[in-house]
């Protein structure tokens, strides 16, 4: 019996709306969402996912075998992957995701292939999944935008990275500010396989983001550079976790935000090292300036080791405005404004300068501008 992929889908979601009944709406009371205002708690009970969405990319690649398409339309591939690593009964905001999936990307690049692929998404109350799979050697670089969206917009990325892949994400999300966005991205790594994320996060009214990635196989490296800024009433809460499943395993995570207005941001990062994972080197870093007195920030690093022959460590700073530097600065004839201007330019740069593609680097430093010029 041959099964068509709109009935396997369906199949799919099926199953997902049975976990959905089972599964609760997070609380307060919940751990990863204490810090989160109730009120986007409620909204979230009202979310509706069964918008439309459009989703646009250009490819460019060395092979004619990369396959990259909605998944819709290669269900011969996409249900060997979708929803292996993102659990489908992790919580009921990823049952919810995986009941409403419309649309998505499958990109599957085949052994020692290589490919650049740039991705626009525009969003309204919609769930969207994307598959990327990389056989041993490929090499991928990928670019994700989100800018236009309304009401609800879930997404998740699932990687597969064989070993000797190599990946390069890159995301970046600028919504409307009266966008609820729900960002699920999940990476396995196998032997020697580098997954570099870069993630910039500036839209939305509240923007929850879990980057995951699972170090499975020796000599696997992975790299991750977050980039935040909260203004208006906006709330961002991000967590990163990176998981040490096996030895010599390498991570660094570093992330640096700033919020002004009346803004609020949660950052979570655990460096999570399992006990055959001996010889880890891992490393966790994030820092928040807060512009305004009633800017809100909260840091939450954590380290849970079962090895013990390994080096993890973690550093959180969250701090104001140096006087000293706005004085210096304003004594020698420039504005307060533009005293601040030029204090968050050099506090990001650090993390910008990591960041390898000019594009995507000069895109970063203009938001930021924007922001605090507004």
């Amino acid at each position: 019996m041959v099964v068509s992929s709109d009935v396997w889908l369906e199949e799919f979601r099926e199953n997902a709306r049975k976990e959905f009944q089972i599964q609760k709406f997070p609380t307060a009371k919940d751990e990863e969402w204490r810090y989160i205002d109730y009120k986007f708690l409620k909204q979230l009970e009202q979310i509706n996912l069964e918008g439309k969405s459009e989703i646009n990319f250009k490819l460019e690649t060395n092979s004619k075998a990369v396959i990259a398409t909605n998944i819709n339309k290669n269900f011969e591939i996409a249900k060997n992957y979708l929803g292996k690593i993102i659990s489908l009964n992790k919580d009921k905001l990823i049952s919810t995701h995986y009941a409403n999936i419309g649309d998505g990307l499958l990109l599957f690049l085949p052994k020692n292939s290589s490919a650049t692929l740039k991705l626009n998404i525009s969003a309204t109350n919609s769930a969207i999944h994307n598959i990327i799979v990389l056989e041993e050697g490929a090499k991928l670089n990928y670019f994700e935008n989100y800018e236009q969206g309304n009401g609800f917009v879930v997404d998740a990325t699932e990687i597969f990275a064989a070993e000797n892949s190599q990946i390069n994400f890159q995301s970046f999300q600028d919504f409307p500010q009266d966008v609820y966005h729900l960002s699920y991205k999940s990476a396995a790594l196998r032997r020697y396989a580098v997954c570099d994320w870069n993630f910039g996060c500036f839209g939305g009214q509240f923007s929850r983001w879990k980057i995951e990635t699972k170090l499975e196989g020796e000599g696997a490296q992975s790299e991750n550079i977050a980039v935040f800024f909260g203004s208006g009433k906006q709330h961002i809460d991000i967590t990163t976790i990176a998981q040490h499943i096996v030895p010599h395993t390498t991570n660094n995570i570093l992330a640096k935000g700033v919020m002004k207005d009346s803004s609020s941001s949660v950052f979570r990062g655990l460096i999570r090292i399992e006990k055959p994972a001996q010889k880890t080197d891992s490393y966790l870093a994030d820092h928040t300036l807060i512009l305004n007195k009633n800017a809100t920030a909260n840091s939450i690093p954590s380290l849970q080791i079962e090895a013990n022959d390994v080096r993890a460590t973690h550093g959180a700073t969250i701090g104001q405005l140096d006087k000293e530097q706005m004085f210096y600065l304003t004594s020698r004839g420039l504005s307060e404004k533009e005293a601040e201007k030029l204090i968050v330019s050099g506090f990001f740069e650090p993390v910008l300068q990591k960041i390898l593609n000019d594009e995507v680097r000069n895109r970063y430093q203009q938001v930021i501008g924007q922001r605090l010029s507004e």
